[in-house]
């Protein structure tokens, strides 16, 4: 897994910046877990699957893949305008490489293709809110729509044309549900994905222990964000019961991910530190903005 290197200092706030509901959302640890939950949704697109079975390196290599993935995503929102539109550049390149054919539905894969475009960038980048609102706070109805506004400007990072995306929050839920929830099927590549992830083929033997255990744990939170429709396509049906534990334990858990020192040794971790250095200097700039703020209400 190669992923650029910052080209140099920030030179503006980026396309979101202070205020924004994607500096909230991506700016909780609680969205890490948030990017399984669209990566799980995806594995039910069979032609996804079975692309990532004959050619992704997810199969060997999901970790860096996973990298990859947080590589844009907080990027994209937390970098400056001239970083967030090389790390979209970089999913483009990565994306027009990618070519699959699922013989079931015989039908091609390409994830530029419209229809996939359309809703992988949808799912990436409702995942980020689906574990937010589960573990950290429900949002009003202006907030996701504002949300799912400042999602539009991602969608264009990723050369997709904004006129194509439904236009509103609203208009997403019903063409997810009337025209990609539909799609969906646990195929046999759909499967070998979910084994590979939870037996941790991928790694060493001795490591394999230890990668399961988490596996399982960050399961269990990740299948929490899912309505019950989602969770019975997943294979992952759950009782209240169960599904009411991990809401709590997650909320406890994210709780205390988000707590200064524990944050900043989790995002030391990812990507070379480099993440952790864009959400710092969000939060710097964050900062900042509060302050002149509250100068500004002195004065008035």
């Amino acid at each position: 897994m190669v992923v650029p290197k910052r080209a140099g200092a920030r030179r503006d706030n980026g396309y979101f910046g202070p205020g924004s509901m994607a500096w909230e959302i991506a700016g909780h640890p609680a969205t890490l877990a948030g990017m399984l939950n669209g990566a799980y949704i995806a594995l039910l697109f069979p032609e996804v699957a079975q692309s990532i079975q004959d050619t992704s390196v997810m199969r060997v290599d999901p970790l860096g893949r996973g990298d990859e993935t947080m590589y844009y995503v907080y990027t994209a929102i937390f970098g400056d305008t001239e970083e967030a539109r090389r790390a979209g550049k970089f999913v483009q390149g990565r994306h027009n490489r990618v070519r699959g054919h699922d013989p079931v539905t015989d039908t091609d894969f390409t994830p530029t293709r419209s229809d996939l475009a359309i809703v992988g960038h949808g799912l990436t980048w409702l995942s980020l809110l689906a574990s937010y609102e589960t573990y950290v706070r429900r949002l009003t109805d202006d907030e996701r729509e504002k949300y799912w506004q400042e999602g539009l400007i991602a969608a264009g990072l990723l050369g997709l044309e904004v006129s194509t995306m439904p236009a509103t929050y609203r208009d997403w839920c019903e063409v997810y549900r009337r025209d990609f929830f539909p799609r969906m099927n646990y195929s046999v590549a759909s499967e070998h994905a979910f084994a590979n992830m939870h037996t941790a083929s991928f790694a060493p033997p001795w490591a394999r222990p230890a990668i399961r255990a988490t596996v399982a744990f960050v399961n269990e939170l990740t299948l929490a964000t899912f309505d019950d429709t989602e969770r019975i396509l997943l294979r992952g049906t759950r009782s209240k019961t169960r599904l009411a534990a991990a809401r709590l334990l997650g909320r406890s858990f994210f709780a205390v991910a988000a707590l200064a020192p524990v944050r900043d040794l989790v995002e030391q971790y990812i990507n070379r530190g480099d993440i952790h250095a864009l959400l710092s200097e969000a939060r710097a700039i964050e900062r900042e903005q509060k302050q002149a703020d509250g100068a500004l209400r002195i004065v008035a």
